[in-house]
């Protein structure tokens, strides 16, 4: 991952940011991308900033601005989750559309989420005084911070447009805010498409094992053997040709997670869902 030093006297002042969310600085009349720093990581990094007040001021990021912009995930029923119940170091699983192909489908064939949910993918609701942000790790991004509303749009969503979203939440909390704090350490790393144990690139339920321990230093979610057969116990054919581009053997049973598996994990509590 490429990354640019800017010392203080070099960064004049901060210019805009791309339609891709980078920060784009004027230096010596010269733009540089940072192009690890998104919107939110800038916020929450550097929240005094001009750039980040500027930010926020076009990505509201707060439950209560977003829920007053008519953004509310409930769509008006009254069994649904609004924004409003989510709570610093709650765990955001993704539900697949049924229509769904590609990587998230081939997840949910050899995995199982929580009462069969087709749970794809998982991040962390990570409350700043900035704003509400989703902390993830993500093929397009790696490990980043994106505001609430944004990665609500990013997920499948339901006919009647509710994103198809689950809100767990530890039943012990009492370590939740330091499991955060140490999942922002990881901002910037790549995102692992190996899904290996053994390299520092992260995937979205490997980012929730390596950042959430209780007081004691023990796992909450410790790692199992990694599935990639269906349910007549054969590999797919999907997964043999994802690794056959790495001239790799599928890694059917090493150590890894899967954001099914940790949804169905004792230690969460469903709070309830956005569709």
């Amino acid at each position: 991952m490429n990354k640019t030093t800017i010392k203080k006297p070099e960064a004049i002042r901060w210019h805009h940011f791309s339609r891709h969310g980078d920060a784009i600085f004027l230096s010596l009349k010269k733009e540089i991308r940072i192009s690890v720093l998104s919107v939110a990581t800038l916020a929450v990094t550097c929240p005094n900033s001009s750039a980040a007040r500027m930010a926020m001021n076009q990505h509201p990021t707060s439950v209560e601005q977003i829920n007053n912009a008519g953004a509310s995930s409930s769509g008006g029923e009254d069994n649904l989750l609004d924004l409003t119940a989510l709570q610093h170091g709650d765990l955001l699983f993704c539900v697949a559309s049924p229509s769904r192909d590609g990587i998230a489908q081939a997840i949910v064939t050899v995995t199982e989420g929580i009462d069969l949910q087709r749970v794809s993918h998982v991040a962390i609701v990570c409350i700043e005084s900035s704003g509400t942000y989703a902390l993830e790790a993500s093929g397009e991004h790696g490990v980043w911070l994106h505001p609430i509303n944004a990665f609500f749009d990013h997920c499948d969503h339901t006919s009647a447009g509710n994103p198809m979203v689950l809100l767990g939440r530890l039943k012990d909390t009492s370590n939740v805010a330091a499991s955060v704090e140490m999942a922002k350490t990881y901002l910037g790393r790549p995102y692992d498409y190996q899904y290996m144990p053994s390299d520092s690139a992260l995937y979205c339920s490997e980012l929730i094992h390596f950042s959430y321990f209780d007081t004691e230093g023990k796992e909450i979610f410790p790692q199992v053997p990694m599935s990639f057969h269906d349910k007549s116990g054969n590999i797919t054919s999907f997964w043999k040709d994802y690794y056959r581009q790495w001239n790799m053997s599928v890694p059917e049973g090493w150590p890894g997670t899967n954001p099914g598996g940790i949804s169905r994990s004792e230690k969460i509590e469903m709070i309830g869902k956005f569709f």
